[in-house]
């Protein structure tokens, strides 16, 4: 009786058999010691994501499948730990009471591991710790340097380049090192400390950290983290492979003109994840939070899960791509690029947020990079005056998918075709799918497309608000009126269970976007909610991507009851009857599978729907009187 019972309830329950797993964004470092530093146990390693639990309690982390050593930070969003002699090459994974997130690879390797102080006369150990300049000149490919805390405020590295720290390496005539793709250079913060670079300026130090500003730009391979950072000019200026991860950065503090980034980059390859970017007060169009630009052909930019605010560039873009063969040679290019997952908030100095200007000349370049666009919350971006965009694309090909553009004011998205003049540079591809377009009252328009752009462009499955009923013919699915935001007031554009964004949007937009801005799965439920976020149910999971987990779709009984009592009494015998045997779990997984098709068709026919829910009471009763056993 129970194995037929079993596959009668299971075709009616919904996908909440699994606890909220947690989910795993990016670590800092990539690779390092499980040995040397500290006590002898390796590198420290910090990894963001979410719900890992503000306090450990059982939870733990494994990489390559060995128990970490100890650990010096956990919250929900933020763990640090200390490798081990038990840590291996493979994946970092994160287990919270039942669940395991997915895994980000992680390398176990050779390297020396270093300290640094202030005031350091040593020779970089742990209790007798290097003073900065004494780090500069010894480090190599693979090393990695704990600064202690303290205020590091003077000129440590080649004295040209006005920083505290400027990379000239042994190559460029300088006496530094660099390093490799698989063993970089390390600065990083000592776990639970507070690490700051100061570069007031005007004169030196006015940067924060550079590759050397004469001849060649390169100085490869570094990673920053964990670091408060404070500059007159920019905050980082990087070279290839640059890896600038969870710092507080403000720049560009002067008040007289600049064309710079406070995060730039002159190499490839360079990711830009989790910093807080803030503090800019040029007043100059010229000056932008993220500037990206140089002749990237063998690697882009990930620009991912910062938090971009309080930004005085009088309309200058927030993140900007600007390369291309005005300076670069032919079949050179920025390679295919992302901005994602960022809180961009322009509403304390309206601006454009997400520019994309020079990034390829489509007449001699072997490729059309692609730049993705997705998963960010843009806050009252554009610029009346200007006539700025909250998005503008200008030149390559671009991927627009599941913005939340709040409170813009001017258009969400212009698509021109031509930048700075140049008759090569137009965009070629555009694809604009399951954003919200929010518009203040003032606004001029939902989007502008330039008559003259003669490249293809898809716009669908939008959701307008602010300016009346949409009508401007391109969207052949537009959701109309309010998206009911949680809360406006507090800046929170999560959906609310009854806005017109759930479900309303394509999966076309699949191969970019499989989570939402917190790491939910997507689709949550029957389809792609439009925006940043994915509505989250109170059945519903975030998943972790290949943990196993459900994914938190919304099956045949949530259909039928929604979050009624029968739904919950047949979710607690699944939990408690069929996921305690190897049948049952196997059966689970087997159901997640398959039954989506079937909600999908329920919950378009009412007439069904009530027939079920008449021929589920008998389902109902049993999985109750079997729970009371």
């Amino acid at each position: 009786m129970r194995k037929p019972f079993i596959a009668i309830a299971l075709l009616f329950i919904s996908s909440s058999a699994y606890a909220a797993a947690p989910v795993l964004f990016y670590s800092d470092l990539t690779s390092g010691p499980n040995s040397g530093g500290q006590n002898d146990k390796g590198a420290f390693v910090t990894i963001w994501g979410n719900n890992f639990g503000a306090a450990r309690g059982s939870s733990y982390v494994t990489v390559g499948d060995g128990l970490v050593d100890n650990y010096p930070e956990w919250s929900d969003t933020k763990v640090c730990f200390q490798l081990g002699s038990l840590a291996a090459t493979g994946n970092i994974v994160i287990k919270v009471g039942d669940t395991v997130s997915n895994g980000i690879p992680f390398t176990v390797r050779s390297g020396n591991i270093y300290f640094i102080t202030p005031a350091g006369t040593g020779t970089g150990t742990f209790t007798d710790p290097f003073a900065p300049g004494d780090w500069y000149l010894t480090m190599a490919a693979g090393d990695i340097g704990y600064f202690r805390a303290g205020t590091y405020n003077e000129t440590y590295g080649d004295v040209a380049g006005t920083s505290n720290f400027c990379f000239r390496t042994i190559a460029n005539g300088g006496a530094c090192n660099e390093g490799t793709a698989a063993a970089p250079i390390a600065f990083a913060a000592y776990p639970a400390e507070t690490v700051s670079f100061s570069a007031p300026g005007p004169v030196s130090p006015s940067y924060n950290f550079r590759v050397y500003p004469g001849g060649t730009y390169e100085a490869k391979w570094f990673t920053f983290s964990k670091l408060d950072c404070s500059a007159y000019n920019a905050c980082f200026t990087a070279g290839t492979g640059w890896r600038i991860v969870g710092n507080d950065c403000e720049g560009l503090t002067r008040t007289t003109a600049l064309a710079a980034g406070i995060i730039g980059t002159l190499g490839e390859s360079a990711k830009i994840l989790g910093n807080d970017i803030h503090g800019a007060a040029t007043n100059d169009h010229d000056a932008h939070a993220v500037y990206a630009q140089g002749c990237l052909s063998d690697g882009g930019v990930e620009i991912g899960w910062n938090h971009i605010y309080d930004n005085d560039a009088d309309y200058g873009t927030l993140v900007l791509f600007l390369s291309g063969p005005t300076g670069c040679g032919a079949a050179e290019y920025i390679d295919d690029s992302s901005v994602h997952d960022n809180i961009i908030d322009a509403s304390s100095h309206p601006a454009p947020a997400v520019g994309l200007e020079d990034v390829s000349a489509y007449s001699i370049d072997p490729e059309i990079p692609v730049v993705s666009v997705y998963n960010n919350v843009i806050i009252g971006a554009g610029n009346a005056a200007q006539g700025s965009s909250a998005i503008y694309l200008s030149n390559g090909k671009a991927k627009v998918f599941n913005n939340t553009c709040a409170g813009t004011l001017t258009r969400a998205f212009t698509i021109n075709e031509h930048a700075d003049g140049y008759a090569d540079l137009v965009m070629m591809d555009v694809e604009v799918y399951n954003n919200i377009m929010d518009m203040d009252s003032g606004a001029a328009a939902y989007y502008y497309i330039d008559p003259a752009y003669s490249g293809s462009s898809a716009v669908d499955y939008n959701a307008y608000f602010g300016l009346g009923t949409y009508s401007l013919g391109d969207d052949a699915h537009p959701a109309n009126g309010d998206p009911l935001f949680t809360d406006r007031t507090t800046d929170d554009y999560s959906l609310t269970s009854t806005s017109p964004c759930r479900d309303a949007g394509t999966e076309a937009v699949n191969a970019v976007v499989t989570r939402d801005i917190n790491g939910r799965a997507r689709p949550d439920d029957l389809l792609f909610d439009i925006g940043a976020y994915e509505y989250a149910s109170s059945a519903s999971t975030v998943s972790a991507g290949g943990s196993g987990g459900g994914g938190g779709a919304c099956f045949i009984a949530t259909v039928v009851y929604g979050d009624a009592r029968e739904k919950r009494i047949l979710e607690r015998f699944r939990d408690d009857c069929l996921l305690k045997n190897r049948w049952g779990q196997t059966f689970v997984r087997w159901y997640y599978r398959l039954s989506p098709a079937a909600a999908r068709y329920i919950r378009k026919r009412e007439r069904l729907r009530l027939v079920l829910k008449g021929m589920l009471r008998p389902v109902v009763w049993l999985a109750e009187k079997s729970l009371e056993k």
